[in-house]
């Protein structure tokens, strides 16, 4: 091998070597903008789960006023059934 030989070997060396620092630093920038997005994930999980419990409060609400006019129907008709019998 000649100077000229080893130089270009060496200089392509380099520029692979350039070129995976390049795909590394890349690489890292992946892994912080994932972190980013994990925990960007984590709260709009938690306002997620929020959510789910307003909505199912407000989704429990007609069913309690449901049962409540149920219970005040039979409560008149049991009322109105024993004023008829003690008449």
């Amino acid at each position: 091998m000649n100077e000229q030989e080893i130089y270009e070997r060496m200089t392509s060396a380099e520029q692979s070597l350039k070129s995976a620092h390049h795909r590394i630093d890349s690489i890292a920038d992946n892994g912080k903008c994932i972190t980013e997005l994990l925990v960007e994930m984590k709260y709009i999980r938690r306002d997620l789960n929020e959510f789910i419990e307003r909505v199912s409060a407000l989704e429990s609400k007609p069913a309690n006023r449901y049962d409540m006019i149920i219970s005040a129907v039979i409560t008149a008709i049991i009322a109105a059934a024993i004023s008829f019998l003690v008449k």
